[in-house]
């Protein structure tokens, strides 16, 4: 069955109802809602072994395939007489849709594993095409074994995706399990930012289940003023917690424990756009979208 959450878009100007500025500071400043996470949980997950067999996901979950996840298990006789096994893992996508990896030709690609709290958008290479990616792919015909593919055994790790939906751009993931031969694989869940040309961290599931969705969001705000990055209500959070922020391609810009700030981050060299601020706390990720003049 599968469980899907969101987080709807929240007005930040709700949260500043509790939050006193004069006229005269907030000029120039600048607010925004938080980011929309759509989560999908597999529960049972769904786990793929038999030849020909495959997963087609829709990530969205508006009733239109976007990828199709196909498993490989082939053993039987070569023309010499001989054995063969065959075992294979590919990914292939619809409608202009993409997957994170490298290639080496139109024909070969290879999707690459991402860790959780990656950053999925535009700075990553996006494979498209009508031919099927390879996450594994292991053959022996009986005068050796050859492999292709990044996926051999992980677990737990994020393929990004990129959707395309009417002219507009949504990134999001998958999260797999690959058997250490290629010969099976399970798909455990998968989001995406359902705001177009967002960014998404690998993971990053939106609001757990079974938890009111008023209640569940955390009261951090973040706004700018020029070419600085205010956070407010960060005393609750663990000092442990790690301050990210990230353009709207992916990089990276700003790295720092929270320890090691007050309440502002100062982006001396920040061009005027939108900019994705992550706080990894040791149970949790929270991101805000903020922009800068």
């Amino acid at each position: 069955m599968k469980k899907v959450i969101s987080i709807s878009n929240l007005v930040l100007k709700q949260q500043l109802k509790a939050y006193s500025i004069t006229a005269g500071s907030i000029i120039g400043l600048v607010a925004v809602s938080h980011a929309t996470v759509r989560y999908t949980d597999l529960d049972p997950d769904k786990i793929i072994t038999n030849h020909l067999d495959g997963f087609y996901l829709d990530l969205n979950n508006d009733g239109t395939n976007d990828f199709f996840l196909l498993q490989i298990n082939s053993i039987g006789a070569t023309y010499y007489g001989g054995s063969y096994t065959r075992y294979g893992v590919y990914i292939n996508r619809f409608n202009n849709n993409a997957v994170h990896g490298s290639a080496t030709s139109t024909y070969y690609q290879f999707p690459i594993p991402l860790n959780s709290n990656d950053v999925i958008g535009t700075a990553l290479n996006w494979q498209g095409g009508p031919y099927f990616s390879i996450l594994a792919q292991y053959s022996n015909y009986g005068y050796g074994a050859s492999s292709s593919g990044n996926w051999f055994g992980v677990k737990d790790k994020y393929l990004g995706l990129r959707l395309e939906v009417s002219g507009k751009t949504y990134y999001g993931w998958v999260r797999l399990d690959v058997k250490n031969q290629g010969n099976g694989f399970t798909v455990k869940d998968y989001a995406y930012d359902d705001e177009p040309d967002i960014p998404i961290i690998a993971g990053d599931k939106g609001t757990p289940s079974g938890i009111d969705q008023e209640k569940s969001i955390d009261p951090l705000i973040a706004y700018s003023f020029e070419k600085t990055i205010y956070l407010n209500d960060i005393a609750h959070l663990d000092r442990n917690t790690e301050i990210r922020v990230f353009d709207m391609v992916g990089r990276e810009i700003f790295h720092s424990p929270l320890s090691g700030i007050t309440n502002k981050i100062n982006l001396p060299d920040a061009e005027p756009g939108n900019y994705i601020v992550k706080l990894e706390t040791p149970s949790s990720i929270i991101t805000r979208k903020v922009y800068i003049h």
